[in-house]
């Protein structure tokens, strides 16, 4: 059992003077790939928890808009997630300010910082900010693990705006998949964010991910392969190459791919091995 304390990352809102556009959950997702290196803290992805947090596809959309607030205290105790990262976000003139918060439920604590992201450093000076301010939150970073965390995330304001509507459309189909036809993404927010960042991690990583939950495996994989192009210790790409194996019944691949995701954040192989031996029972 993992007893690592989780951190969820809440999509940013926008700012008071801010007309809502997609880039609040396109900041989330490069906030919550980050995180995800983070070796103190397990594992934890807003999507595997947001139909309990948002019951209606209405309330996701109306916090994303910056239309509807929750208690983060609350949250905490229910949901037994220890850290909550939220925020606001404001686009001006090609530079997006954000304001970011973290609420520790253990301390019942707030810490707060204001951050400047800017896309012609590759979020780099952001990430680095981003990280002390994380150490003095107590969630301190090595710079081995930092190093990793902060790959050139080669994405522009537009195409941060494509990737924020391709994750909004992915949280809605985990919360109501009914609402599609036959259950399965519609590619135009995933195409329309890969063809205006083309070298973007994070655009062909949730890419990858809409055709995985579609059951094209092998379009998948090629997505996940042209992300850890981009960012070798792609967790997330990682990942959905090892799930893609996993359905694909291929237990050597998924093997390396896990024991590849348990070497980017120092965890053990024998956990990674033990985790695909139960999908490859007997």
């Amino acid at each position: 059992m993992d007893n690592r304390p989780k951190l969820i990352v809440l999509p940013l809102q926008p700012d008071v003077d801010q007309e809502y556009n997609g880039i609040g959950l396109g900041i989330h997702f490069l906030l919550g790939n980050m995180i995800a290196i983070h070796p103190e803290l397990a594992e934890f992805w807003f999507g595997w928890r947001v139909n309990k947090i948002f019951k209606a596809v209405d309330d996701l959309q109306a916090f994303c808009r910056g239309n509807k607030s929750i208690d983060v205290n609350l949250l905490a105790k229910e949901q037994k997630i220890r850290f909550w990262l939220f925020g606001r976000y404001r686009e001006t003139n090609g530079i997006i300010l954000v304001s970011l918060y973290l609420y520790d439920a253990d301390l019942e604590k707030n810490y707060d910082i204001d951050l400047r992201l800017d896309t012609s450093d590759f979020f780099i000076n952001f990430g680095h900010v981003f990280f002390k301010w994380l150490a003095l939150c107590n969630l301190p970073l090595d710079h081995k693990q930092m190093a990793k965390a902060l790959w050139k995330e080669n994405i522009s304001i537009q195409g941060l705006e494509y990737l924020g509507c391709a994750v909004e459309l992915t949280y809605l189909n985990y919360i109501d998949s009914t609402l599609f036809k036959d259950g399965l993404f519609d590619f135009e927010w995933f195409e329309k964010a890969v063809v205006s960042s083309p070298l973007s991690y994070l655009a062909h990583d949730i890419k990858g991910w809409a055709f995985y939950k579609n059951k094209i495996y092998g379009k998948a994989k090629d997505c996940f392969k042209t992300a850890l192009e981009k960012n070798e210790h792609g967790i997330g790409a990682l990942a959905g190459m090892m799930w893609c194996y996993v359905f694909e019944k291929n237990k050597t691949k998924a093997l390396a791919f896990s024991i590849a995701k348990a070497d980017v954040k120092n965890e053990s192989h024998d956990i990674a091995m033990k985790f695909i031996e139960k999908k490859f029972p007997g």
